[in-house]
Order: C-alpha cells, then sequence, then structure tokens
C-alpha cells in the first residue's frame, strides 16, 4: 500500500541517471551522486536508484539504508513523500537526511503488476488463514523477496565498499511491512529497521525468529484508513482482501504471539513520553512508547500519531486528505529514522 492505488516511492531520477539503467558492477561510481543502476544478476526488470552522499569516498566504507517503496508505487517516486509538500530539496527528505549523515541510499523496484509497469509490491506476507496477502502480484505469486535483498546486497558489495555492520531497512506502507520481514528473514545482514505505515504481516502468518535481536523503529498513524493501526480489513488497493495484523501486535507481547520487544528480550515495561506539539495547526500529537532493557541494546520503539492517517510525519501530503489522512508535522521521520539508525549498528 503506498499512495493509495498506483504511486509510493522514494526518488525521483535526476538527469544524473538518464533513462537507460547503468551496469553499476562493471562501471562502479565514484563519485557524490545519484544513479540508476540494473536489476542485480538473476533478476529482470529490478533496476535501483543508489544516491551516494556528498562525502562519499570509495576507499571508505559506506553505510547503507533501504528505502522500500509503497505498494502500487515504484523506486522513483518513494523519497518524495518523506519531503515536506514533496518538495525533493527540503532538508526533510529521506535522502537529504541520509546525505548530512553520510549514509548511501538504495531505492529499489518491487515486483510489477501485469501490463503496469509502475504499480510495484512487495512480498512482505500473508495470504493464508484470513490475512492479506501484503501484497498484490508479489505476494499472491510467491515472489521471495527476501532472496531479491540478499542478492541486492550482495550485489551492492561489488559496487561499492559497503560497511556490513550499518545495513539497514526502512519503508513505507508495504515497504514498511516488507522491512519488517527483512528483520525476521534477513537479521544476519540487517542491523535495523524502521518501517512506517505498515506492521508486520510476515510475523502475523508465519512467526518470526530472527537469527540475533533486531533493533526495531515503528511509525504509524492512529487514524490511518489504509492500514488501520488496531489491524482490520480496511485497505487503499483494489482487491486487496483480508485482514491485516496491528500495530501493537507487532511490536507488543501478547497472548499468543511474540511481538518485537518479546523477541528481543526486552525486560522493562514500555515507557511514553508525549513529544512536544511544534504544529498545532496540524491537529497531531506524537507519543514515543519505548521498550528498553532488550538483548545486545535491541530497543524496539514507536511513534504512534494520534490524528495522522496513512503518511509520512514531515512529509508530503501525497492525496487528499479524505483519502489518506492528516499528515503530522510534529517531527521529521526521516531524521527520526537516520538517528535510529546511528545508534543501532549491528553488534
Amino acid at each position: 500500500m503506498g499512495r493509495l492505488v498506483p504511486i509510493v516511492v522514494v526518488v525521483a531520477c535526476v538527469s544524473s541517471c538518464g533513462t537507460v539503467a547503468r551496469d553499476c558492477r562493471a562501471d562502479p561510481p565514484r563519485s557524490a551522486g545519484e544513479y540508476l543502476c540494473q536489476s542485480p544478476p538473476g533478476w529482470d526488470d529490478r533496476d535501483f536508484i543508489l544516491r551516494l552522499p556528498p562525502n562519499y569516498d570509495a576507499t571508505r566504507p559506506v553505510p547503507v539504508v533501504l528505502g522500500l517503496h509503497g505498494g502500487g508505487g515504484k523506486a522513483a517516486g518513494f523519497n518524495k513523500t518523506t519531503c515536506k509538500n514533496g518538495n525533493e530539496d527540503d532538508p526533510s527528505c529521506l535522502s537529504r537526511t541520509a546525505d548530512r549523515h553520510g549514509y548511501a541510499v538504495v531505492f529499489p523496484d518491487g515486483t510489477a503488476a501485469p501490463l503496469v509497469r509502475n504499480q510495484r509490491t512487495w512480498n512482505a506476507g500473508g495470504g493464508k488463514d484470513g490475512l492479506n496477502c501484503a501484497s498484490g502480484r508479489a505476494c499472491k505469486d510467491g515472489v521471495d523477496d527476501v532472496r531479491y535483498f540478499r542478492d541486492l546486497l550482495d550485489h551492492l558489495q561489488a559496487i561499492l565498499f559497503v560497511d556490513t555492520r550499518r545495513v539497514h531497512a526502512t519503508g513505507f506502507s508495504n515497504g514498511g511491512a516488507m522491512a519488517h520481514r527483512l528483520g525476521c528473514e534477513l537479521a544476519g545482514r540487517i542491523a535495523s529497521i524502521a518501517p512506517a505505515g505498515g506492521a508486520n504481516q510476515f510475523m502475523a502468518a508465519e512467526g518470526c525468529s530472527p537469527s540475533r535481536p533486531v533493533p526495531v523503529l515503528h511509525i504509524h498513524g492512529v487514524d490511518d484508513p489504509c492500514w488501520e493501526y488496531g489491524g482490520g480489513s480496511r485497505s487503499c488497493l483494489p482487491g486487496d482482501g483480508g485482514r491485516k495484523t496491528g500495530v501493537e501486535d507487532s511490536l507488543a507481547p501478547h497472548d499468543d504471539r511474540h511481538g518485537w520487544a518479546s523477541i528481543n528480550g526486552c525486560t522493562a515495561p514500555p515507557v511514553d513520553e508525549e513529544l512536544e506539539d511544534r504544529d498545532p495547526d496540524d491537529h497531531t500529537r506524537i507519543t514515543r512508547r519505548s521498550w528498553t532493557g532488550c538483548r545486545e541494546g535491541a530497543d524496539v520503539v514507536l511513534l504512534r500519531v494520534d490524528g495522522a492517517g496513512h503518511t509520512w510525519p514531515g512529509g508530503e501530503p501525497y492525496f487528499p486528505r479524505f483519502m489518506i489522512g492528516r499528515v503530522s508535522y510534529d517531527l521529521s521521520a526521516s531524521e527520526e529514522v537516520l538517528e535510529f539508525f546511528l545508534a543501532h549498528p549491528m553488534p
């Protein structure tokens, strides 16, 4: 689920990208900028955008953020969703925030819908026992997106000097749910995750047994009409039936399943902190709920955004409010995500 029906994703390709994907393995980028790179070997039609920070030095290890678009979106587009009013020159953007912190950002493409190349989805899990198949063709066709990301990371290591202790994943909606799945199944290579607007559908369908505790920052609007905070069957993608799991079910310990706080062995009870209301006119308030005392420092944090919808805090109101709800401007989700990643490298 991204920008409702078709659209939602990460960084629009600028002139430096061109229209034809570059073989970045044969011709690795050597300087800061944005590049459109060919699909990892063995994958067709899964090109990705690579953005290298201003301080990029090919001789030094670079940390990496994977930015996963929403369902019905594509790699070129999600970044705009993270920018205030959709302005990609604004410092609120995920790309600009990563630049400031010295991170490379990779924006990959999901699986295209039949005959509609610009509508792409991730197989984030589900599709049985009444659970929504999150999402679209990728889930229904059983696309092995965990293998895709394993191959993508191998491919990146052939292109860049990757700091393998600092590879992280964020995403929105279906992309957020996919980030949760990567935390469950690719914990040996993903240091921490920061999903937004999409809960852990894979955990609900299959359970979650990562090889190590994974730090998690989850961001979600309480009034989200596309992925309901408490779980439910509402959706903003046509034909996307079935139940989605709730946010707190994905994070907190509960009766029939283990949320991330249980998986990570967090011993302290959760602590709530109401954050400053920086923009009273947006009619939202944010509470930070933190589970600490977790094994290997794998904190679990929820940014609960009361009054907000299916949106990225500090980002773009990409559809009318009656369709997706409000955007909160009480903080920059991009900055929260990068600060969390900085604090949570691989042990």
